[in-house]
Formats: structure tokens, sequence, C-alpha cells
């Protein structure tokens, strides 16, 4: 029989660059180091907030809705993109400092 490869970029799903990448921030180099890893935290991902609902004692949210306007303002470090979004509950604005182009093409109203 070969050699248990315990290596975590072998594992399915994972390779060179994500293992390169949890042992930079989790410092999770091999199989061992991944079965005794206990996250200190969970993010729901699957509950929607209503935006009325949104509170700012909420770390992480999720909202769905309507895409009103979206702006993109400000010159070189300062540039920003503003996007109005609305759901049955209200409105609020989002801001976005990176990913403006990419943002801006797909947040549509």
């Amino acid at each position: 029989m070969g050699e248990l490869k315990s290596e975590i970029k072998y594992l399915k799903g994972v390779g060179p660059k994500r293992a390169e990448l949890l042992s930079r921030e989790l410092g999770l180099n091999s199989l061992e180091d991944l079965i005794h890893f206990f996250p200190f935290r969970y993010i729901d991902k699957t509950s929607i907030c209503r935006i009325a609902d949104i509170r700012q004692s909420i770390t992480y949210i999720q909202v769905k809705g309507k895409v009103e306007s979206r702006q993109i303002t400000g010159e070189g470090k300062a540039k920003r993109l503003s996007v109005v979004v609305s759901d049955e509950s209200g409105a609020m604005e989002m801001v976005f400092f990176k990913g403006l182009k990419w943002n801006y093409e797909k947040l549509v109203p």
C-alpha cells in the first residue's frame, strides 16, 4: 500500500491554493491539524433579514431586495459605489469601497 498523504492540499476540494490560505490564515497544514481544529464562530448564511429588522448589534446579515439606484462617486482612493436597496419593510444604502466595477455591473436597478 502507498503512504497516506497527510498534507491537506491532497484533500478533494482543497488543492494547493486553498491549502496555502488555510496554512497562512489558520495554521492548518496537515490532516491532524484539520481534525483538531474547532472553529470559534459560525455564520448562518441561510437566514434572510428584512431591512426593517437590521440592528447595529447584528454582526453579519443577508438581505434580499430590489436595487433601486446605484451611483459611483469620489475620485482616486475616495471613489465608492453607493447602492440603494429596498424590500417590503424599508430601504437601505450599501456603500462599496472595493470591487466597484464588478458590483456596479451586478447590482442593476
